[in-house]
């Protein structure tokens, strides 16, 4: 079966070419990363480990740079590793102790209330 036999508006053609042009999208960023700078290793935001949305403030505050491969914005691992040292620790604040029920640490803090 040729191209020309199947409906452009068949579903199945769809997705098929979205994911291909989605994969030749990836290859290209990921081989165009690699190549950027010789012995740098470059990342995409989502593969750094830190929340995108807080990688993006960053870069727009100037604190972290990234360079537009695409669509995607790359950061330098050794920039990446840099910032995160110079970011101020931040622990999560507990909202219970280990093992205390929720319920009860709520209503015991008046957060909740019993309707009868």
């Amino acid at each position: 079966m040729t191209d020309e036999n199947l409906a452009s508006s068949d579903p199945i053609v769809q997705l098929i070419r979205a994911a291909v042009r989605a994969e030749v999208r990836d290859a290209v960023h990921e081989a165009i990363a690699a190549h950027l700078t010789s012995g740098d290793q470059w990342l995409a935001l989502r593969d750094v480990g830190v929340s995108v949305k807080t990688l993006r403030q960053a870069i727009k505050s100037g604190a972290l740079p990234a360079r537009k491969v695409g669509r995607n914005l790359m950061v330098r691992r050794a920039d990446v590793d840099a910032w995160m040292e110079r970011r101020p620790f931040r622990a999560p604040t507990p909202t219970a102790e280990p093992g205390a029920d929720p319920l009860a640490a709520a209503l015991a803090a008046g957060k909740l209330r019993v309707i009868k």
